[in-house]
């Protein structure tokens, strides 16, 4: 198996997701499940007749598993595995560890909290969020095993309002070359504005709307399940698809949260 992201955007080829047969979101919130089932198929449907190459892992470790965007990320042709902060999705990374098992894949295993969802690559940066999920600790890990194996990428340490939002990847987000969408919430807006030349910006209502969370797929074809996104995005002349997922987001996570992209070209 190949795994590689090297810049951040480019044909997307490869992703891991997992089918939410254990899907609950605690509290009041009523979850419709047969329209759960049916949104989560449409998006499957979509990416992968987009000819994404949809890989699972297995539903066995929790109700959040949904989300494999947090428990783990690709930087060049190597596999990071996340420390995960919350205490009941520690156990969510072992369904990454028992698929990767048969494959011979270069894997780095943090040792410090961090969660994928608060990392972004883009050419030679990496744009990693300070959340509540991912400590400082962590990113000077990821530092010096970039800079001992001398990969060439720049850690670029990005605040947001982590009260409101829960990862970078909810107010941040790539949509191809020099181009990206950003949030209200972001503190440090001027840190990617000097990297990516176009940025599409969205309010804070969108923003609570995970309107930041797509899937870009390459060749300017981007999946969101939000209509603000979808219109401004179009207007840009972007090929936008647009699908509900308002079950799902009904836990925090969208798209983006959805994917864990394993294979750029």
């Amino acid at each position: 198996m190949e795994i590689r992201n090297n810049k951040g955007y480019g044909k997307l080829k490869t992703v891991i997701v997992c089918y939410p047969c254990n899907f609950k979101v605690k509290g009041k919130v009523q979850i419709n499940y047969p329209l759960m089932y049916e949104q989560y198929n449409n998006f499957i449907n979509l990416i992968s007749g987009e000819g994404i190459k949809v890989q699972l892992l297995e539903p066995i470790y929790g109700e959040n598993q949904v989300f494999t965007r947090d428990v783990g990320f690709v930087i060049g042709d190597i596999l990071f595995i996340s420390k995960m902060s919350n205490k009941e999705r520690i156990e969510e990374t072992k369904a990454l560890e028992n698929y990767i098992k048969n494959h011979n894949l270069k894997v780095y295993r943090m040792e410090n909290k961090i969660e994928g969802g608060d990392v972004i690559v883009y050419e030679n940066y990496i744009f990693v969020g300070l959340s509540e999920r991912t400590t400082l600790e962590a990113i000077k890990e990821l530092k010096e095993y970039i800079n001992e194996y001398n990969m060439g990428y720049e850690i670029i340490e990005i605040n947001f309002n982590k009260e409101k939002m829960l990862h970078l990847d909810c107010v941040f987000n790539i949509l191809g070359k020099d181009q990206c969408i950003i949030s209200d919430y972001l503190y440090d807006k001027d840190k990617i504005k000097k990297r990516i030349k176009t940025c599409y910006n969205i309010d804070k209502k969108t923003s609570e709307e995970l309107g930041a969370n797509i899937v870009a797929l390459g060749d300017g074809r981007i999946l969101t399940s939000n209509k603000t996104v979808f219109h401004i995005l179009k207007k840009a002349d972007f090929e936008v698809f647009y699908l509900d997922y308002s079950e799902i987001l009904k836990a925090g996570g969208g798209f983006t949260c959805s994917t864990l992209y394993f294979y750029i070209k």
